[in-house]
């Protein structure tokens, strides 16, 4: 299995899905075989790491990223084929890839894992909407490279709420999850994989 998470970017000087990946390898589940990674805020070196990371055959693939607002953790169902283009004004875009198809859908069972989850006591829900900036990508180039390498990867994409301390320095009321309750969430889900399925 592969996890990924985002490092800190703009004012952010920390990540909640990178926080939440440091405690999920401090405390990994028993009997996954668990790679991780932590990649830059960056659109072209994400692309890249995610088709060289993606030809090792992961069986599962599950990105993880931060949504300041989101008061669960909510896996997005489906990828847009665009980017915001913040430079060029409000509300322009463009596509990701030229030749890719306008959207695609997550392959992974996510209803099945929310329902997990809520059996489980943990905020959680699906989300039809990943945004169009780089989380958005991140699920998108996933999919992308798993298809076009004929690879069998299911891939997914949770967004997460601030830790705790990102919240304490917001000037408004922030939504928070610890990162240690938010990585035991995933040890229990990715421990609940049959990744031969």
């Amino acid at each position: 299995m592969l996890v990924t998470a985002f490092a800190p970017y703009d004012e952010w000087r920390e990540n909640a899905s990178e926080r939440a990946l440091e405690a999920l390898r401090a405390d990994p589940p028993g009997g996954v075989e668990l790679e991780t990674r932590v990649y830059p805020v960056d659109y072209a070196e994400v692309e890249r790491r995610l088709a060289d990371d993606l030809a090792g055959g992961f069986d599962w693939a599950l990105h993880l990223g931060q949504a300041p607002g989101r008061c669960r953790i909510e896996l997005e169902a489906v990828a847009l084929n665009l980017r915001s283009e913040a430079e060029a004004g409000e509300g322009a875009t463009r596509p990701l890839l030229g030749e890719g198809p306008e959207a695609l859908r997550s392959n992974a069972p996510l209803a099945g894992w929310v329902e997990a989850w809520r059996g489980d006591g943990v905020p959680s829900a699906v989300s039809f909407h990943a945004g169009t900036f780089l989380c958005n990508a991140a699920l998108y180039w996933s999919l992308w490279h798993a298809q076009r390498q004929g690879l069998g990867t299911r891939c997914a994409f949770a967004h997460l709420p601030l830790t705790p301390a990102q919240a304490l320095g917001r000037p408004e009321a922030a939504a928070h999850l610890p990162s240690e309750w938010v990585a035991g969430a995933l040890g229990r889900l990715l421990a609940r994989l049959d990744c031969d399925t």
